[in-house]
């Protein structure tokens, strides 16, 4: 078999860097019957706090 190894660090970093934190990663499995190749993806999921405008002082 093959083997592949990837650092996501760099990514995750410049994502958090913006203000975004990882929420999931997600690795689906590709399977193609004609010559028994595979593939994988990689998802990552990212998001961001929205933060609701506090109470207005009207005083």
């Amino acid at each position: 078999g093959s083997y592949v190894t990837t650092n996501w660090e760099p990514v995750i970093q410049d994502m958090g860097n913006k203000g975004w934190e990882l929420a999931c990663i997600l690795e689906t499995k590709e399977v193609h019957a004609g010559f028994g190749s595979s593939s994988m993806m990689v998802l990552l999921f990212f998001q961001r706090r929205i933060f609701a405008p506090g109470p207005v002082d009207k005083s």
